[in-house]
């Protein structure tokens, strides 16, 4: 939609889709959805201009299990964020990079330790 020029369907689509997710959520709290699939949403979010909405989808994602900050950073999806000027939203998605980053540091540390322990 959005290549076709209709914003306004593509930002109704994905309003939709963040409500009927947060509605799982909210009615099943114990429901494992993939953190790819919340970040996908988050990425669409951000090309329709629902920047905050991004954000919060990529929390989710962080909350499911979605690990690949580097990426992440330099997704061109996110580009409407990192182009804002916004320096709430900036700050946020920061924010968001810098946990996602350490998740994947303390895991790395974790699987390193391990490993060597099985050397011995």
């Amino acid at each position: 939609l959005m290549g076709l020029g209709r914003t306004d369907q593509a930002q109704e689509g994905v309003t939709y889709m963040n409500k009927k997710i947060n509605d799982v959520l909210r009615e099943h709290p114990d429901v494992q959805i993939k953190g790819s699939l919340l970040y996908n949403l988050a990425c669409v979010n951000a090309q329709t201009g629902l920047l905050s909405e991004a954000l919060d989808m990529l929390d989710l994602a962080d909350r499911f299990g979605y690990s690949k900050a580097v990426y992440m950073q330099h997704d061109p999806d996110f580009e409407p964020v990192l182009q804002s000027g916004d320096s709430d939203i900036l700050l946020r998605w920061q924010q968001i990079c810098d946990r996602i980053a350490a998740a994947n540091q303390a895991k790395a540390a974790v699987i390193h330790e391990a490993t060597d322990e099985v050397k011995l």
